[in-house]
């Protein structure tokens, strides 16, 4: 079983979600697989096909802060869950905040241990996005100054050149 496989089931695991996303950075970090259901609560599924790179999640700060007792709710999803190929990892080597899911080879699934909520407030997509809009908005006018002071002294040097064309 390979990767598309798991992220077939986990498709098929968030089907009724009303908006779904794969690959993208809601929080500091990048999800596997982002979504917010019509309650407004978020879910994520990190992807995981092997034992090495399942263990390896664990040195990622984000589950430093999901087992925070100053949990800022805002940057987290309300749900989290680990989707694997049947019979990678096992229920107990599941931290308590997360879920576990086999994926099967035919798009289906197993959830083998149901993911609690780590906290239950809704997932203000209006806030993230306008958020996401000002630090872009803020990267391009920086890029765009930056394009401007290029261009500026360019100019100059060019200037520079045709005089010193003249006068020569």
């Amino acid at each position: 079983m390979n990767s598309n496989d798991v992220y077939k089931s986990c498709r098929n695991f968030n089907h009724n979600h009303d908006h779904r996303f794969e690959n993208v950075y809601v929080h500091a970090w990048e999800a596997d697989l982002f979504s917010v259901t019509q309650s407004l609560y978020s879910y994520e599924i990190e992807v995981k096909i092997s034992r090495s790179d399942f263990l390896a999640d664990f040195k990622k700060p984000k589950h430093i802060l999901f087992r925070s007792d100053q949990l800022n709710h805002s940057n987290c999803p309300n749900v989290f869950y680990y989707a694997v190929p049947e019979g990678l990892i096992h229920e107990t080597e599941i931290p308590t905040y997360a879920g576990l899911m086999y994926c099967l080879s035919n798009g289906r699934y197993n959830i083998i241990k149901k993911a609690p909520y780590i906290h239950k407030d809704h997932f203000n997509c209006k806030n993230m996005l306008y958020q996401k809009y000002l630090n872009m908005s803020f990267e391009i006018r920086q890029e765009r100054w930056d394009h401007k002071i290029a261009i500026e002294r360019l100019q100059r040097e060019n200037d520079l050149l045709k005089w010193q064309a003249t006068v020569l």
